[in-house]
């Protein structure tokens, strides 16, 4: 069986591109913590660069508008994420780090290195969804998740796609590529029914379904269809 390529940088390719940026950054008396923190600085300010203004660029009309507008400005996800239509079944994730940020549970006293950190964060199962395909845009709104919402998802996700590469930082901006499927749960939808925008009642035919306004959102889809193929 052939083995899947991990979304996450090879650690001996990284570490050699780390130590090729000590040794250039430490002849102008650049330490090892200046080097992480220009590397860093300099991700974000060239993510922040693709990121149009609020209302300038266009979203899918089946996502969560207001949410995924929101997020994108919030999380610096550059336009190019949108430049593409996910294929059917598949959904494309932004990946957010650990909800931790330091220790290894909220407010623990046991500080993590930031390998641990590091690890923490690339492994984080918690993300931003920018993009569906039709047939999985219409079965997770059968379950109120729109994109833009934040969701949960399982940790065996190990495809990606490459959006844009930045040159200043040597960093990539990908996207996490799965199904439908594994998504485990949405944070924004739970939101939603606690507030009272959405609804869970039984329709004309006595299944539970998502209502918004009053209008069903469809009855729940059990599994996703997929396309014939010829």
């Amino acid at each position: 069986m052939e083995k899947m390529e991990s979304p996450w940088p090879s650690p001996r390719k990284e570490a050699v591109a780390v130590e090729t940026a000590k040794e250039m950054l430490g002849k102008f008396g650049v330490d090892d913590a200046g080097l992480k923190f220009s590397v860093d600085e300099a991700y974000q300010e060239e993510r922040r660069q693709h990121v149009s203004p609020r209302g300038e660029l266009w979203l899918p009309p089946y996502a969560d508008q207001a949410r995924l507008e929101k997020r994108r400005l919030e999380y610096s996800i550059p336009d190019q994420t949108f430049y593409a239509q996910p294929f059917a079944d598949r959904i494309w994730v932004h990946q957010l780090p650990s909800t931790h940020r330091g220790t290894f549970v909220p407010g623990g006293k046991l500080v993590m290195t930031d390998e641990a950190r590091e690890y923490s964060d690339h492994y984080a199962t918690r993300g931003v969804l920018v993009g569906a395909g039709l047939t999985a845009a219409e079965t997770l709104a059968s379950h109120g998740i729109f994109v833009g919402h934040i969701i949960r998802f399982t940790s065996t996700v190990v495809r990606k796609n490459d959006i844009v590469i930045f040159p200043n930082s040597a960093r990539v901006f990908f996207v996490l590529v799965m199904t439908a499927g594994d998504i485990s749960a949405s944070e924004d939808t739970w939101d939603d029914l606690r507030s009272g925008r959405l609804e869970v009642k039984k329709g004309t035919d006595g299944r539970w379904e998502f209502f918004q306004d009053g209008k069903s959102l469809g009855l729940p889809r059990e599994r996703v269809e997929y396309p014939e193929y010829t």
